[in-house]
C-alpha cells in the first residue's frame, strides 16, 4: 500500500514538474500582424493578402531616439483562398505570421459586393483570432491603402483606426460591430448584418509640396443582404440606424434657433434609450418605435433666453423633428433601397410571436419593405449650462453666470 502510494506521487510530480512546452511560440520566430486587408486579385480571381506586420526593431527607435524607421511593414501575398496566401506570405516572411494580436479586418468593397462567407470562415474558424476583431470595408478604395495610409497622433494605422472606434461614442455615427458580432447576424434568419465602412478622404492642406494630405476616417455603415454588401449609410443614416437599436450613447444635435433664423443650437446628448413594440393585427405587421433623448445645451448661437421654459419647449421639439427626420429617413432607405432587415425588427417579432414567425420567415425578406412603423421621440434638456442668458447681447448687463448648472425641472418660467 505504501509501495503504491509513493508510485502514484512520483507520477504525478511527473505529469507537473517533466512537462514540456510543446506548443511554444518563440518571440523572436513570429511576425506579430496588427490588420490585414484583402482585395481582389486583379489577375485572376483569387485574393490579395495585406498584412501589416510589426518590425521590433524600429519600434524599439521608436521609443528611443531613433524614431525614423517605420514601425510596421506591409507584406502581400496571392492565393486563392485566405490560408493559401498566408502559406505563400511564409515564402517571403522570415518569421511565422501570428495572428493572435490582428486588430482588424479591411475588406475591399468589390470583394463584399461578391460575397463575405468564402472570406470569413478562416477568422471564425482559426484558434488564434482574438474574439474582438473589427471588421471594416473599405468604402471606394483599396483596402491595402486603407492600413497603409498614415495620419493622425497613432504611428501604427491599425491602432489609429482601433482608437476611431473607440471614440465613435462621442458622436454615434459610425458602426463599430466585432467580426463575432457580425458572424452572428450573418447566421440568423431574424436579421442581416451590417458592419463599419472607411474611407480616405483629404484632411488639411500639408505644408510640404506633396499637396493635400490623406487620412482615413470612419464613413458610416457597410449594409449587408445576407452576406453580400448592399450599399452604405452616410454618417447621419448611420445615427439614425443607432437611435432604433439603441446605441447612441453620446453626439450632438444641432436643431434651429426658434426665435432667430440662421442661428444653431447645439445640444450635447446625454442619455438615450430606444424601445420597439412589434404588434400583429388580423394578419398585418407592424412596430412601435419609442425613442427617449436627454440632453444639456452645450452651445448656442442666438439671443434666445434659454432659462424660459417656452422656448426650452420649442427647443425640444426641435429636437424630436431632428431625430424623427433621421430615423424615418434611415428606415426609408433601407427598406426600400436596400430591403434588409439591420434593425433587428425580424428578431423582435420572432421574440414576441414565435409561432407565427415560424410561418413567415422564408417570406421576410419580401414582407420587411413593406412593414408600416409608429414613431414616438420624447426629448428632454437637463441643463443649460453655466450662462444663464446669451453672450452676445445687444444691449443690457452682462450675461448672468449659473453657478449651479439648474437642471430642467428646475426651471421657472418667468
Amino acid at each position: 500500500m505504501i509501495r503504491t502510494f509513493y508510485i502514484l506521487v512520483i507520477v504525478f510530480l511527473c505529469l507537473t514538474l517533466l512537462t514540456g512546452c510543446w506548443s511554444r511560440k518563440e518571440l523572436n520566430e513570429l511576425g506579430i500582424v496588427l490588420a490585414v486587408a484583402l482585395d481582389q486579385d486583379p489577375q485572376s480571381d483569387g485574393i490579395l493578402l495585406t498584412a501589416q506586420v510589426v518590425k521590433p526593431g524600429a519600434l524599439k527607435q521608436e521609443g528611443g531616439n531613433g524614431g525614423e524607421k517605420e514601425p510596421v511593414q506591409l507584406i502581400t501575398a496571392k492565393g486563392a483562398t485566405i490560408a493559401d496566401a498566408i502559406k505563400n506570405m511564409s515564402k517571403e516572411l522570415d518569421r511565422k505570421p501570428f495572428f493572435s494580436h490582428n486588430k482588424l479586418v479591411v475588406i475591399d468593397e468589390q470583394l463584399a459586393r461578391k460575397g463575405l462567407l468564402p472570406l470569413l470562415d478562416f477568422w471564425g474558424r482559426s484558434t488564434e483570432i482574438r474574439p474582438i476583431l473589427w471588421l471594416f470595408i473599405a468604402k471606394g478604395v483599396p483596402a491595402r491603402e486603407i492600413i497603409s495610409e498614415k495620419h493622425g497622433i497613432e504611428n501604427i494605422q491599425a491602432t489609429y483606426l482601433n482608437a476611431l472606434i473607440r471614440r465613435n461614442t462621442f458622436h454615434s455615427e459610425a458602426s463599430t460591430p466585432s467580426l463575432l458580432e457580425f458572424l452572428k447576424d450573418l447566421g440568423s434568419d431574424t436579421n442581416d448584418p451590417f458592419t463599419g465602412a472607411v474611407e480616405i478622404v483629404d484632411v488639411l492642406p500639408s505644408t510640404d509640396k506633396e499637396g493635400a494630405a490623406k487620412g482615413v476616417r470612419l464613413a458610416g455603415t457597410a449594409v449587408f443582404k445576407k452576406d453580400k454588401l448592399a450599399g452604405f449609410l452616410t454618417d447621419r443614416e448611420t445615427r439614425g440606424l443607432n437611435w432604433v437599436i439603441g446605441e447612441v450613447k453620446n453626439g450632438m444635435i444641432q436643431v434651429p434657433s426658434p426665435k432667430e433664423a440662421g442661428k444653431l443650437i447645439t445640444i450635447n446628448i446625454k442619455d438615450a434609450t430606444c424601445h420597439i413594440k412589434p404588434e400583429l393585427i388580423n394578419g398585418n405587421y407592424s412596430f412601435t418605435i419609442k425613442i427617449s433623448e436627454e440632453g444639456d445645451i452645450a452651445e448656442e448661437q442666438s439671443l434666445d433666453d434659454i432659462t424660459k421654459l417656452p422656448v426650452l419647449a420649442e427647443i425640444n421639439q426641435a429636437q424630436q423633428q431632428v431625430i424623427e427626420a433621421e430615423v424615418r429617413d434611415t428606415i426609408h432607405k433601407v427598406q426600400k433601397e436596400y430591403g434588409t432587415d439591420i434593425f433587428g425588427f425580424g428578431k423582435m417579432l420572432y421574440a414576441d410571436y414565435p409561432d407565427e414567425w415560424q410561418k413567415i420567415k422564408t417570406d421576410w425578406p419580401d414582407i420587411f419593405p413593406h412593414v408600416e412603423y409608429t414613431l414616438k421621440v420624447t426629448t428632454k434638456i437637463r441643463r443649460t449650462g453655466l450662462l444663464q442668458k446669451s453672450l452676445i447681447e445687444k444691449e443690457g448687463p452682462e450675461p448672468e453666470v449659473n453657478s449651479r448648472n439648474r437642471p430642467y425641472d428646475m426651471l421657472k418660467e418667468e
